[in-house]
């Protein structure tokens, strides 16, 4: 695709192109045929620098390749989402009398860390039967059978609901109070910014994309180390202070959705795509004038 990008442009000596990157820039496999990939294409655009243009979703991402083209012809465009399904109040939808834990998303080790999940939750209610807490799991992939065990284990306390088409995920983030993300490797977490839409606390691992949309917030707790015990610990901090200080707690919700609704919609997105547009045709005339 890259070439064919540069083979119109030289065919095209006036159009100008904008490259969009959605996955992460280099794999932590130094020799891998992905980070491969990516340096050709970086020696490609490099030839041809003065028709392309660079959009990323984060500014991790827009400093990366800062150290291979000119830092105007990239920009940091945010994710938008369209949080029309999270426009109306969801704490109508929350139980106040427990505290509701949810998942969503691939069910597998690698990417996604669910062994973690299952043994820190696993750990957590061994502890602690008696508190008002529950856990749902929403996804599918390889680890299903690890939370149908955790479920038939602790039948009051998790709910496993396999696959949920797109259209009815909103309704589960709604009724929910925390959210569970502890992802290994990820670039920009869509499941956060919509669990932050539907008033959701975030408990997180640290990753360039949930560092990056997370940090210094109040309404995140992250995971200094992706372990089960550390995972059964914040659990459990999380638990208390819902319990100790339910008024603040709930602001700390209204506050995630606040955050996102302000930063990262679609409007916003569309609006910083407009302004790249306008920079590309302003450099254009420019051009134009010192031909």
């Amino acid at each position: 695709i890259d070439l064919l990008f540069i083979f119109s442009s030289l065919i095209h000596r006036r159009a100008r192109y904008i490259i969009g990157y959605r996955k992460p820039l280099f794999s932590e496999k130094i020799f891998s045929l992905y980070n491969l990939k990516y340096r050709l294409s970086i020696l490609f655009f490099s030839l041809f620098k003065k028709r392309f243009y660079h959009h990323v979703l984060s500014q991790h991402a827009k400093k990366f390749l800062s150290n291979f083209y000119n830092s105007n012809k990239i920009a940091h465009i945010v994710h938008g989402i369209d949080l029309s399904k999270f426009d109306d109040d969801s704490f109508k939808f929350k139980n106040k009398n427990t505290l509701n834990f949810i998942y969503i998303g691939y069910l597998d080790n690698v990417h996604k860390g669910i062994d973690i999940l299952i043994e820190g939750i696993y750990r957590f209610l061994k502890k602690n039967e008696n508190l008002k807490v529950f856990f749902e799991f929403c996804g599918m992939g390889p680890l299903e059978s690890e939370v149908k065990i955790l479920e038939k284990e602790f039948p009051n306390f998790i709910r496993f609901h396999g696959y949920v088409s797109n259209n009815l995920i909103p309704e589960y983030y709604k009724k929910n109070d925390v959210f569970l993300f502890t992802s290994r490797v990820e670039p920009f977490p869509r499941t956060i910014m919509e669990a932050l839409g539907a008033n959701l606390i975030i408990l997180s691992s640290k990753t360039i994309g949930s560092i990056e949309l997370l940090k210094e917030k109040e309404f995140a707790y992250f995971l200094d180390n992706l372990n089960a015990v550390e995972l059964s610990d914040k659990i459990f901090e999380i638990y208390n202070f819902w319990v100790e200080n339910p008024t603040k707690f709930k602001e700390l919700q209204v506050d995630a959705k606040d955050y996102v609704f302000k930063n990262y919609n679609t409007k916003i997105e569309i609006r910083m795509f407009k302004d790249l547009f306008e920079k590309i045709l302003k450099s254009q005339r420019l051009e134009g004038v010192h031909e």
